[in-house]
């Protein structure tokens, strides 16, 4: 009764803290067959809600155990088909329950369902993937030893990818991979199981590094992140709608962040040049006061942009007023309670779905009592104009970063072109320079 309920909310709290979500390959998924899901961990209880409020049918998950503490906690997790489970430091007693989380783990697996288990173990907020505990592997085989190999276990690896994993209106990228058949290791399982499990986790994690951005060392962070700013910034914002199914995006952030990668690694004089160039452009842009994407030949008709900017200016202090309180109540939440950045979007989210819901009761409640069905109109305004107060925002960052630059192309034509030929020599180096000149949302 609770998880169909949370999960509508959280759908549509998602798509307003969002500014797009992009679901690739859920299709991949087969539905009729028990499935191990394998996703990367990095934003703590973000990555099992944006999986199970946007995955067609229920989910299981696997949590870590220390936060299954008071009744209303238990309640929630287990009408929300959350299981425990207890690591080495949670204590030899805590660990011991481990055995009646495999087991319901198994039953799942008989009964066809879709189980979710974070394969890295612990959340670290980074774009890098680490290497697999051998927990889902040892789980995969204790199912068909206890129920029989006609099970057909489906393991499918899956990427989660932020483009920033605490800002408000960021994106997510989620692509579901092909799935790989428990089948495929029993003629190693029958020969030496602790190999089989090894090759298990081997091509899961190989099959998992093709969805997923990641950043070998820190010291290349910095590098590919203004890659993917320029790269992003090729592609034309569009609003609606938010849930999307294109691939082009994770593509080349995936294919930049392993270009950098190789370099990096193996032609370390073309990684500092490329460092070197990348770096200059944008201290060019600081240095100017200019944003890359207004330097980008992105949009056009900045003018009509404008002129709509003005228009629905009225709509855009209706919704931050109407939205103020719950909205500013929750980023305090967020920046005052969370201790460290793993939690600090899920303090953030969660509490503004839980804020705004209430907000929205009491809200319809004094407004239908003392105004009738102009009250409730009233309401729906507020948060209809919240929505597109969001997008607004959005498309006036677009019209300031080139009414900016087109200002200064006025004044400093040679610097202004010099600045779009720097950005061009880079949109040439992207690895999908091509895909990225489409400009497709």
């Amino acid at each position: 009764m609770v998880y169909p309920i949370l999960k509508t909310l959280i759908r549509w709290g998602f798509k307003v803290h969002f500014k797009n979500i992009y679901l690739i390959n859920e299709e991949n998924v087969p539905l009729d067959k028990p499935v191990l899901l394998t996703p990367n961990h990095s934003n703590a209880l973000i990555d099992p809600i944006i999986m199970g409020s946007t995955f067609k049918t229920d989910l299981a998950y696997l949590t870590r155990g220390d936060i299954f503490k008071g009744k209303a906690v238990l309640w929630l997790f287990n009408e929300l088909n959350m299981l425990p489970i207890f690591r080495q430091r949670d204590g030899v007693e805590q660990m011991k329950k481990n055995e009646t989380t495999f087991e319901k783990c198994e039953e799942l697996m008989r009964d066809k369902q879709k189980l979710v288990i974070f394969v890295e173990g612990d959340c670290i907020v980074e774009k890098r993937l680490r290497p697999l505990k051998k927990g889902m592997a040892r789980l995969a085989i204790g199912s068909i030893e206890k129920y029989g190999r006609d099970l057909d276990i489906q393991i499918v690896p899956v990427g989660i990818n932020y483009t920033h994993h605490k800002l408000f209106r960021k994106e997510v990228m989620v692509r579901y991979g092909k799935p790989i058949p428990l089948s495929d290791y029993y003629d190693t399982l029958d020969k030496n199981k602790a190999r089989a499990i090894k090759a298990i986790n081997r091509d899961v994690k190989d099959a998992m590094h093709e969805h997923i951005v990641h950043i070998a060392q820190d010291s290349e962070i910095d590098t590919v992140d203004k890659y993917h700013q320029i790269f992003r910034n090729q592609f034309k914002f569009s609003p609606l709608p938010v849930v999307k199914h294109t691939p082009q995006r994770l593509d080349g952030e995936i294919a930049i962040a392993n270009k950098i990668n190789d370099m990096a690694a193996h032609d370390k004089e073309n990684y500092q040049a490329t460092t070197e160039k990348v770096n200059a452009y944008f201290e060019k842009l600081a240095a100017y006061g200019l944003d890359d994407l207004g330097v980008a030949d992105t949009y056009k008709n900045n003018l009509w942009r404008g002129i709509w900017l003005l228009l629905t200016l009225p709509i855009m202090l209706v919704g931050y007023i109407g939205n103020y309180l719950p909205a500013r109540i929750a980023k305090w939440l967020a920046d005052t309670k969370t201790d460290g950045e793993v939690f600090y979007t899920t303090t953030y989210f969660v509490g503004g779905v839980l804020l705004y819901t209430i907000y929205f009761i009491l809200l319809s409640i004094i407004l239908g009592i003392t105004l009738g069905w102009k009250g409730l109109l009233a309401v729906v305004v507020i948060g209809v104009s919240g929505c597109l107060m969001l997008m607004r925002k959005e498309f006036f960052r677009v019209w300031r970063a080139k009414a900016k630059f087109n200002a200064f192309k006025r004044k400093n034509k040679t610097a202004a072109e010099e600045l779009q030929k720097q950005r061009q020599a880079l949109v040439q180096e992207l690895p999908v320079h091509k895909t990225a000149t489409l400009q497709m949302a």
